[in-house]
């Protein structure tokens, strides 16, 4: 017996049982169709906001002149009529863990052979897609929470640090903490922000997004230049409810950033962070080495690629398997893809979006490096700059001094409204 006919066989054991249980309850039956039947139905499909430490409760009237109540275990859902009001308060909590251990073991048989991106996850991240505007899928993960302070009113509790002055009424306006979206440059993937994640989140929620093409978004040969992946971004703010967002651009990352400025401006965003990279444009002679970098990603990827890891990404040591996880990801990205996007970059001229700009920009640029003085040259373009020097670390400064890089973040945040 081959093993999806196993899975089948065990599943509808375990069906029946469930089965008996809901009828011991008092439930009607469940289908196994995957759809509604007369009765109700078990939806073999993930349930996004799942507790993946145990058993959440929904609500669903989508269903015409039905109520449905849901149980979400491991990610999956079963769904039945309501009883009436009180349902599942009314049943024993006894009763109520033994259907989520029936249905958990029927759900784990079901998506036995659809592992979840969430199950590669270290503790606490989550993961998931956003839809692109010409239907590609961005994926991004992420840490944290958004924290928001209520509004002090009359009759409400101040919020935590505020001071009421004697002979005053205190009211403060509610507030909303601001969230921050990391953007990896050429052939990057958003886990080479881990370390941001876990340093950063501990009081905000952190995301880091895989432009298309790269990580593991939707692989396309169209919308490979930056005012298309400035797009990507305003969908991963807009579905994801990242506003007010602190957008972190590194290296081509930063051409993209300044790409959503110039199309969506800065009413959703709180700060801007740029990392070792200048605005675009091409210095005079320029050209010659483009092209040559061109040439060497088409004849020889890989070796370009490792260079490129190796001897420009990190001028520290770090983990060897690290460096190899870093490499293998940069090589996912098809060939004709990398030149793409490159040629997308190296095309593109968003100096004139520097002056737009009227929200608090950190600049983060590695010195020595080999575009320090273009890179510099943005704080005094733009209104409220400051930079940040990361002597002796390579083009991923943020890889090679983590621990300086989070603190210049903290030490920024605080002032962004």
């Amino acid at each position: 017996m081959g093993d999806s006919t196993q899975r089948k066989v065990k599943f509808v054991e375990h069906f029946t049982e469930v089965q008996n249980e809901t009828k011991s309850l008092g439930i009607p039956p469940v289908g196994a169709e995957g759809r509604y039947s007369s009765h109700g139905a078990l939806a073999r499909q993930p349930v996004r906001g799942g507790d993946e430490k145990g058993v959440e409760f929904h609500g669903d009237t989508s269903v015409p002149l039905r109520s449905f109540c849901s149980l979400s275990v491991n990610g999956f859902a079963v769904a039945f009529p309501s009883l009436g009001e009180g349902t599942i308060s009314s049943m024993r909590k006894r009763d109520v863990f033994a259907l989520a251990v029936s249905l958990a073991v029927v759900c784990g048989s079901a998506g036995a052979a659809q592992p979840r991106a969430s199950d590669k996850n270290p503790a606490g991240m989550k993961s998931g897609f956003v839809t692109a505007t010409d239907g590609v899928k961005i994926h991004y993960i992420e840490e944290g929470q958004t924290f928001v302070t209520q509004a002090a009113e009359v009759g409400n509790p101040l919020p935590s640090g505020t001071k009421a002055t004697k002979g005053e009424v205190a009211r403060t306006a509610r507030h909303h903490g601001v969230s921050i979206l990391f953007v990896p440059g050429w052939a990057m993937p958003a886990w080479i922000y881990q370390q941001q994640l876990d340093g950063l989140s501990k009081t905000r929620r952190v995301v880091a997004m895989d432009p298309r093409s790269q990580g593991e978004s939707t692989r396309t040969t169209e919308g490979l230049y930056p005012a298309q992946m400035a797009r990507d971004i305003h969908s991963v703010v807009e579905q994801l409810h990242l506003a007010p967002v602190v957008i972190v651009g590194w290296s081509m990352g930063v051409v993209e950033t300044l790409a959503y400025v110039d199309q969506f401006g800065t009413g959703d965003v709180a700060g801007l962070v740029l990392i070792d990279n200048a605005a675009g444009g091409t210095l005079p002679g320029e050209e010659k080495f483009q092209l040559d970098m061109l040439k060497n990603i088409l004849e020889q990827r890989k070796e370009t690629t490792e260079y490129f890891v190796r001897k420009i990404q990190f001028h520290k040591p770090q983990p060897e398997d690290f460096v190899l996880k870093v490499i293998a990801s940069a090589n996912t990205v098809p060939t004709s893809d990398a030149v793409a996007l490159l040629v997308g970059a190296f095309t593109a001229d968003y100096r004139p979006t520097l002056a737009k700009i009227d929200v608090p920009v950190m600049i983060c640029a590695a010195k020595p490096g080999v575009d320090y003085e273009r890179i510099s040259a943005m704080q005094k373009a733009i209104k409220s700059a400051q930079l940040v020097d990361f002597e002796g670390d390579g083009h991923a400064l943020f890889v090679d001094d983590p621990e300086k890089f989070n603190q210049e973040m903290e030490d920024f945040l605080p002032d962004l409204k």
